[in-house]
């Protein structure tokens, strides 16, 4: 039965975290199995001439702000769950907390312009003319479309208390990642208006 097994078993497939052995697991099957080792990021290495680290940086870059807009959106559009994933998820790839929140900042910045921008009769192209969006031309017709949504002073006050948190990120000594997730919690109590909001504070 183990030999009709091996047979029918072209590979075998290890995932886990960085450190957790999987190499060295990997190796000691591949040899108690008397098959070849292929460690994935050895093989990127030789094909891309990039690590995976260097992979895999490059694409989340270019994927953080959107996460991170997509977070401004879930908390203002009460989406706590969502929202709270997205953080975790933001975590687990290892942003620091103080590059998330500052990240968040400016979606919800990007948001602020564009809503006062709009009741002032300014458009797209006076908000890249006046702001410094060159080359961010998504970011302003995102910002546009989506403002609508959102009253200026949930803006305003968020945005006054990304500033308080992002002030406690740099002056305590109190854990980053919880200053981070009170503070998205603190967003939605803004957003929603409830009493005890940081702004009314």
């Amino acid at each position: 039965i183990e030999h009709e097994i091996l047979s029918q078993t072209e590979n075998v497939v290890l995932i886990g975290m960085p450190g957790a052995g999987k190499t060295s697991c990997g190796r000691e099957l591949a040899r108690l199995l008397g098959r070849p080792f292929v460690d994935l990021d050895d093989a990127l290495a030789l094909e891309t001439g990039r690590g995976a680290a260097q992979i895999i940086e490059e694409v989340t870059c270019k994927t953080v702000s959107g996460s991170v807009y997509d977070l401004a959106k879930a908390i203002l559009a009460d989406r706590f769950e969502k929202a709270m994933r997205i953080v975790e998820d933001l975590l687990y790839l290892r942003y620091q907390p103080t590059a998330i929140l500052a990240a968040l900042s400016g979606a919800y910045i990007d948001l602020y312009v564009a809503k006062t921008a709009r009741s002032m009769g300014a458009g797209e192209s006076e908000i890249k003319q006046n702001f410094s969006y060159r080359g961010r031309d998504f970011v302003v017709r995102n910002s546009l479309r989506d403002c609508q949504k959102y009253p200026l002073p949930v803006l305003r006050d968020s945005i006054q208390y990304l500033a308080q948190t992002d002030y406690r990120l740099k002056t305590s000594r109190a854990d980053s990642r919880i200053l981070l997730e009170q503070a998205v919690t603190e967003l939605f109590v803004i957003a929603s208006g409830r009493e005890g909001a940081a702004a009314n504070r």
